[in-house]
């Protein structure tokens, strides 16, 4: 079962490490951060929900919108 899922796993951690490493923390922070208030909330739920994001993509992202002083509502 495992190899099955291998390679769909595979492409969500490249797709997931290239768009992060295009994409600007600033962009990022802009997007989701404290101003983007319930659409970021709402946006950030949708993809969350849809893609399969790994704790160590996850954890790195929590950590960008904190440092930038967002905390959820």
């Amino acid at each position: 079962m495992f190899l099955g899922i291998l390679p769909d796993f595979f492409i969500v951690l490249i797709a997931a490490a290239v768009l992060l490493a295009l994409t600007p923390e600033s962009v990022i922070v802009r997007l989701l951060g404290k101003g983007s208030g319930l659409a970021g909330i709402a946006a950030a739920a949708i993809v969350g929900s849809i893609a399969l994001i790994p704790g160590f993509v996850a954890f790195p992202l929590a950590a960008i919108l904190h440092q930038s002083g967002w905390a959820p509502p």
